[in-house]
């Protein structure tokens, strides 16, 4: 994963912005996405299948509950910061539009 201010990109010779661009594409993202998918679930597995360890599933109310939390956390956090409320509105947006539809 490559993170790059659009100045720094801009300055790039063409050549090294067709080789950013031909390789940063959605696909490489979603192939990255899948395979910290995988590699959750192998530790949470390997968490499960630990006698020493306690894994649990938190049922609606209490995910609502902690989600509740941490939203608070998050806003009383992003006060502090100029501009980050935008940042964090923005990326619930574009989170939401990448979520696939549930049944």
């Amino acid at each position: 994963m490559i993170f790059m201010s659009r100045k720094r990109y801009d300055a790039l010779r063409a050549a090294a912005k067709e080789t950013l661009d031909r390789n940063s594409v959605q696909a490489e993202s979603r192939a990255w996405g899948k395979w910290w998918d995988g590699d959750n679930n192998h530790n949470r597995e390997a968490a499960k299948a630990d006698s020493k360890q306690t894994v649990v599933t938190l049922d609606a109310e209490t995910h609502a509950a902690w989600q509740k939390r941490l939203d608070g956390a998050i806003a009383e956090w992003s006060k502090s910061r100029p501009g980050v409320e935008k940042i964090i509105a923005q990326y619930r947006q574009l989170l939401a539009e990448t979520k696939p539809a549930t049944p």
